[in-house]
Parts: structure tokens; C-alpha cells; sequence
């Protein structure tokens, strides 16, 4: 499954009408068989608090108290951290 090319549209769920950054991973995660909430402050109501040192690949990072940035950790090794950062 792919979103390159996919343009952002506020309040998007769909990748032929486009996404928000919420939106993105509510696709995402749903495409895994993951049921998510579709607004980020309601997904980050459901997850716990871990320091950013124990983040694993697949974890949803919510900054902002108003949730203006969503990050999805790809991949960490002993040199670097991949991250997607998405603006909503």
C-alpha cells in the first residue's frame, strides 16, 4: 500500500480524496488490523506515556497540547532513528 502522491486535505480519511496526518495513520493502522480513533487527540488518549528512549517502530508520538504533530517511529539502530514526522 502506498500514499506517495496522495495529497492532504484537512479532516481527509481517504487516499482518493485525500488525508490529514490523522487520517494517514488511521489508514495505516487499520490496514494491520488496527482499530484506531479517527481524531489524534483521541488516539493519544488511548496510549501510555513511555520515555522516548524506549519508542519502538509502530509507536504513535503525539507533541502539542492542542496535538500539532504526529510521529511514527520506523526504525532506531545503535547510530540513528528513522522517524515520519507529519503536521496537522
Amino acid at each position: 500500500m502506498t500514499y506517495v502522491g496522495v495529497r492532504y486535505r484537512f479532516g481527509g480519511t481517504t487516499r482518493e480524496t485525500g488525508l490529514d496526518c490523522s487520517g494517514l495513520m488511521l489508514n495505516v493502522f487499520q490496514h494491520a488490523g488496527v482499530d484506531l480513533p479517527r481524531r489524534a487527540t483521541d488516539m493519544a488518549r488511548l496510549g501510555i506515556k513511555v520515555d522516548k528512549n524506549d519508542l519502538q517502530p509502530g509507536d504513535l508520538v503525539f507533541l502539542g497540547k492542542r496535538i500539532k504533530w504526529l510521529i511514527l517511529p520506523l526504525h532506531e539502530s545503535e547510530t540513528d532513528r528513522h522517524l515520519i514526522g507529519l503536521s496537522g
